[in-house]
C-alpha cells in the first residue's frame, strides 16, 4: 500500500471527528485488550497435632458502613475491602469446603481474600469462614492473618489461596507476602494452617513452612524475579499427604516471557524455623501472564498444571497464546509430561489468550475452559469478541460453552483488564454436572444496555455481573444458556454506588449435608436457586467474589500501598458468598446463524441472481427440529421493483442435532426477475424451530444495481504516525477490524513506525489505537 505524507494539520484535522482518549505508555498494560476498547460491526499439617510455632491472634477487621444508596448484589457480605484487585486473571481457590471423609467430620466452608482495611494501608492475607454446625461466622466481617495488621507496619500479603486438611478442617492458606515492602528482596512463597479450624490463628508472617528464597530463583533470568501471584492445591491420597504451589515471576525476561514455577512439599511437617527445606521446584516452564491453575485428582496422587504460552514463538502475541497442560501421577520432579492443547498454526480458527481455568472431576478427569478470539467468525486473533470453550479428558473434544461474539456496539462499556468478552473463569463439579461461571457486560442475557460507569473511560466502565452456564453430565458436551447469579443492575452509576461483580472461585466439587456429621444450620448463608424455587435436591457449591464499588481497578496511592494502576478511585468493596444449589440444567436448543443479515454491499445485476449459504449452528444442548422455514418479501423499492418470487430457498435441513451444524441456501433477485435498477428488496427468512418453540430472523436488504464502488482504503502519515482513510470518508477503518493491516494497524497509534513520537517502552497493546472510527466534520452555513 502507498504511503502518503500529508501535512500534519489534516491528520489533526481528523481527530476532531471522534472523541478519542489516551494513556502514556509508561502505565499502559501488555496487550491491546488490556486498555483498547476495540469496537467491531454490528454484523455480527495438617494432622490437628499441636504446633509449638509463635501464636498470632487475629486481628478481627470491621466489615465498614455501607453507603445507603448502593445495589448490593446477591451473598451474604463476607467482608470488605479497599483492594478490588483479587486476582491478576482468575481467581483460582478462594473458597474452599471441608471434603468428605469417613467417618463423616464436621462441614465447613472458608474464605480468603486480599485485604486492605483502609484505603492508605498495605494489602494483607484476609480471611472468613462459615460453621454449619452453629450457623455462624467465627469472624465476623473477616480478619487479617499472617500479616501485622497495623497501620504502619511494613508487613504485606496478596493474592491468598485456600485449601483444606480432610481429617482435621483446618484451613491451609498459601500466598505472598514480604517483611518489608520496601525492600522487594522481601518477598517470600508462604504456606500456613489454622492452629485449630475456623479460628484464624495461622501464626505469623515467619510461621508455617516457606520456600526457600534461593530455591525460588532457581530458573529465572534476574534476580529480582520474586515469585508473585500463587495458586496453590492439596493432594491428599492414601497415606501421603503434597502441598503445591505454582507462581509466576515478577520480571519478564527480554522476549516477554515469565518464569511459571510449580514448587511441591511432601509431608505435614512445618519447620522450627524457616525457610523450609522440604520444598522441591518440581515444573519450571514460561508464560505470557499469570494465568497458571493448578488442581488435584481426588482419586489418585495426580496434579495438573495449566497455563498459556505465546503461540508459535510469537511473543506479541500476534498468533494468540496456546493453552498447555502438564501433568504427573506424583508431582515429583521428573515425572512431569507436557501437552500443548491448542497448538495454533497461522490457519486456527480460534485465538486463545491469557484466561484459562482447570479441575478434576471424581472420576479423574481434567477438564480445562478457556475463552478465544473468534477468528473463524472473522475476527483478528486479538480481538475480545470470542467464544468460551471446555475440553475434557471425559471425551478428549473441545465444545462450545457460550458463544460471546457480541458486539462491543451492544454494551456501554467493557469489564476492564485481563478480560475478553468474558472472564474471570470457574469450574467445578456438583452433583454429576459441571459447572461453570464467568463474569460479562452482556446486555444479550441481562437486557440491559446502560449497566456503566459514567465517569469512567469505556474499557473499564461495564458493571459485570457473574454468570453460570451447567452442562448435563461430566462430558461438557453442551451447555445452558447462562443464568445471572449475582444480579446487581447500577445504570449510570459513579464512585461508590457501582456494583460491578469479578473474580469468581467455585469450590472444586459441591456438598450435600447428609455427608458431614450432625446437623447442618445454613440460616445466615444466602443459598440461590437458580432455578427460581423449583429445585427438591440436596447438593449445593460455593461461589465467591467481589462487588468493586468503582469499575476498573482503583488506583489510589502507589507501588505496594496501592492497587495496580490508576484507573479510578479507591472504593470499599464487598466479599460475598453464594451457597448455590446445583439445579439441573435448562434444556433448549440455541441456533446460531451466519451472517446474521444480508445487507450493503452485498448485491446483483440486474437480471442476474445471487445465492447465499447460510450457516447454521445448535449452540443449545437439545437437539433442534425446524417447524417451519420461510422465505418472506416484504416489499421493494425502485425502477424494478414489482416483480414477486424473488427469493427462494432451497436444501432446508429438517433439524440439527445438540452440538450439530448444517446449512441452507437463499437466492435473491432469484431468476433474475428484477431487471432494472437500483432497486432494494426487503425481507427476511424466518426460522422457527424447537424446542422450546422459537423464532429467529434473518433480515434482508439487497441490493439489484449494475456497479457499487466499494470502499478503496489508504493511509496518510506524518513522520511518526499514520491513519487510514476510505473514499467513503471514514478514518480509522472501525478501529482497523477486518482490514487485514499489519498488528498495530492504523489508527494514529504511535507504535511500530520507526521513527514514533512515543518514546516511552513499548510492548505489545501500548498504544496501539488512538483514533478508533469517525468521518470528516463537515459545518455549512
Amino acid at each position: 500500500m502507498m504511503r502518503k505524507f500529508l501535512n500534519v494539520t489534516i491528520v489533526l484535522a481528523a481527530v476532531l471527528s471522534v472523541l478519542a482518549a489516551t494513556v502514556g505508555a509508561s502505565v499502559r498494560p501488555v496487550d491491546p485488550r488490556l486498555q483498547q476498547a476495540e469496537r467491531f460491526s454490528t454484523h455480527v499439617g495438617f494432622t490437628g497435632s499441636e504446633s509449638n510455632l509463635p501464636d498470632r491472634a487475629p486481628s478481627t477487621a470491621s466489615v465498614g458502613v455501607a453507603n445507603p444508596n448502593v445495589v448490593d448484589s446477591r451473598g451474604a457480605l463476607i467482608a470488605q475491602t479497599w483492594r478490588d484487585w483479587q486476582a491478576h486473571i482468575n481467581a483460582g481457590n478462594s473458597v474452599a469446603i471441608n471434603p468428605k471423609i469417613t467417618p463423616a467430620g464436621p462441614a465447613g466452608v472458608h474464605f480468603v481474600y486480599t485485604l486492605r482495611e483502609n484505603s492508605g494501608t498495605m494489602n494483607r492475607f484476609g480471611y472468613s469462614a462459615y460453621d454449619p454446625t452453629t450457623g455462624t461466622y467465627p469472624l465476623p466481617g473477616g480478619t487479617i492473618i499472617v500479616n501485622d495488621a497495623s497501620p504502619t507496619s511494613a508487613e504485606l500479603g496478596e493474592y491468598p489461596r485456600v485449601t483444606v486438611y480432610p481429617a482435621t478442617g483446618q484451613a491451609i492458606v498459601s500466598g505472598v507476602d514480604m517483611t518489608d515492602y520496601n525492600n522487594g528482596a522481601t518477598w517470600q512463597i508462604q504456606t500456613v494452617k489454622d492452629f485449630a479450624p475456623s479460628t484464624g490463628n495461622f501464626g505469623d508472617i515467619i510461621s508455617g513452612t516457606i520456600v526457600d528464597p534461593t530455591l525460588a530463583l532457581q530458573g529465572s533470568w534476574t534476580a529480582a524475579d520474586y515469585q508473585v501471584r500463587p495458586k496453590s492445591a492439596l493432594s491428599v491420597f492414601g497415606s501421603d499427604t503434597v502441598m503445591y504451589v505454582a507462581t509466576r515471576g515478577f520480571v519478564a525476561d527480554a522476549d516477554g516471557n515469565f518464569a511459571i514455577k510449580l514448587f511441591r512439599k511432601v509431608g505435614t511437617t512445618f519447620p522450627a524455623t524457616n525457610p523450609d527445606p522440604a520444598w522441591q521446584l518440581v515444573l519450571l516452564d514460561t508464560s505470557s501472564n499469570a494465568s497458571q491453575e493448578l488442581t488435584t485428582d481426588p482419586t489418585s496422587s495426580a496434579v495438573a498444571m495449566v497455563w498459556t504460552k505465546f503461540a508459535m514463538g510469537d511473543r506479541t502475541s500476534g498468533s494468540g497464546d496456546d493453552i498447555w497442560y502438564a501433568k504427573s501421577a506424583t508431582g515429583a520432579t521428573g515425572t512431569w509430561t507436557k501437552t500443548n492443547l491448542t497448538n495454533l498454526n497461522a490457519n486456527s480458527p480460534i485465538g486463545p489468550w491469557t484466561i484459562v481455568s482447570t479441575t478434576y472431576d471424581s472420576q479423574g478427569k481434567l477438564h480445562i475452559v478457556y475463552p478465544a478470539a473468534d477468528v473463524a467468525g472473522g475476527q483478528g486473533v486479538n480481538s475480545i469478541i470470542c467464544k468460551l470453550w471446555h475440553w475434557s479428558e471425559q471425551d478428549n473434544n473441545t465444545w462450545l460453552v457460550y458463544d460471546a461474539t457480541w458486539s462491543l456496539a451492544s454494551v456501554c462499556g467493557r469489564i476492564g483488564s485481563n478480560v475478553m468478552n468474558v472472564g474471570r473463569t470457574a469450574i467445578g463439579e456438583c452433583d454429576g454436572r459441571m459447572y461453570i461461571t464467568f463474569s460479562a457486560n452482556d446486555s444479550m442475557l441481562t437486557g440491559h444496555y446502560d449497566d456503566c460507569c459514567q465517569s469512567q473511560s469505556f474499557t473499564y466502565s461495564g458493571n459485570a455481573e457473574i454468570f453460570m452456564t451447567i452442562s448435563k453430565d461430566l462430558t461438557g458436551k453442551s451447555w445452558d444458556r447462562p443464568r445471572n447469579l449475582t444480579n446487581s443492575y447500577t445504570p449510570n452509576c459513579d464512585t461508590g454506588t457501582c456494583a460491578d461483580d469479578q473474580h469468581g472461585s467455585l469450590t472444586q466439587f459441591g456438598m450435600r449435608d447428609a455427608d458431614f456429621a450432625g446437623t447442618e444450620n445454613w440460616t445466615n448463608a444466602v443459598t440461590y436457586d437458580a432455578s427460581g424455587g423449583a429445585y427438591t435436591g440436596d447438593w449445593y457449591t460455593q461461589l465467591l467474589y467481589l462487588t468493586d464499588r468503582y469499575p476498573g481497578y482503583g488506583g489510589a496511592g502507589a507501588g505496594w500501598l496501592g492497587n495496580p494502576g490508576g484507573q479510578g478511585p479507591n472504593t470499599l468493596n464487598d466479599v460475598r458468598w453464594i451457597r448455590l444449589a446445583c439445579v439441573p440444567p435448562v434444556m433448549a436448543a440455541n441456533l446460531a446463524v451466519l451472517p446474521t443479515a444480508i445487507t450493503f454491499p452485498t448485491y446483483s445485476k440486474p437480471g442476474h441472481d445471487t445465492t447465499i449459504t447460510i450457516r447454521m449452528e445448535n449452540q443449545g444442548n437439545q437437539d433442534l427440529v425446524f417447524t417451519s422455514v420461510t422465505d418472506i418479501e416484504d416489499s421493494a423499492k425502485g425502477p424494478g421493483a414489482g416483480p414477486t418470487n424473488w427469493m427462494t430457498l432451497s436444501g432446508v435441513p429438517t433439524g440439527i442435532v445438540e452440538t450439530g451444524k448444517d446449512s441452507l441456501k437463499v437466492t435473491l433477485n432469484a431468476g433474475g426477475v428484477i431487471t432494472s435498477g437500483p432497486t432494494v428488496l426487503f425481507g427476511k427468512i424466518r426460522l422457527q424451530y424447537t424446542a422450546p418453540a422459537q423464532t429467529k430472523d434473518i433480515p434482508i436488504y439487497f441490493t439489484v444495481v449494475d456497479t457499487i464502488a466499494n470502499a478503496v482504503w489508504d493511509t496518510i502519515a506524518t513522520s511518526c504516525t499514520r491513519l487510514a482513510v476510505g473514499t467513503n470518508g471514514n478514518i480509522g477503518h472501525n478501529y482497523g477490524d477486518s482490514s487485514n493491516f499489519a498488528v498495530g494497524k492504523v489508527n494514529m497509534d504511535y507504535f511500530g513506525a520507526a521513527g514514533e513520537c512515543d518514546t516511552g517502552t513499548n510492548m505489545r497493546g501500548d498504544n496501539r489505537v488512538y483514533l478508533g472510527d469517525g468521518s470528516p466534520i463537515i459545518i455549512r452555513k
